[in-house]
């Protein structure tokens, strides 16, 4: 869960229309190569619950996506499914 403000104000964080969600699972792997280096990687997978047409700097999202790579507006679709593989090599 999450609350976003508008880009030109706070007023209306934590407000009804500013929670986002989304639900998922992610697991978590520590290697070492060799023994000596260590390696932290994580793949995710989360679907949203709450999506809404924000304003931010005179552009409406997620249109505004849309309309720069040139896609009509009425085809564009965000993705279902949120999928993150992060690679992080700790020091």
């Amino acid at each position: 869960m999450a609350s976003v403000s508008p880009c030109d104000t706070l007023r209306g964080w934590f407000g009804k229309e500013s929670w986002y969600g989304q639900v998922g699972y992610g697991v978590t792997a520590f290697l070492q190569l060799l023994g000596v280096t260590p390696q932290f990687v994580r793949f995710d997978v989360a679907v949203p619950l709450v999506r809404r047409r924000t304003t931010c700097l005179d552009e409406v999202l997620p249109d505004y996506l849309a309309d720069y790579q040139g896609v009509d507006p009425g085809s564009f679709q965000l993705p279902r499914v949120g999928v993150n593989l992060t690679f992080l090599q700790p020091f």
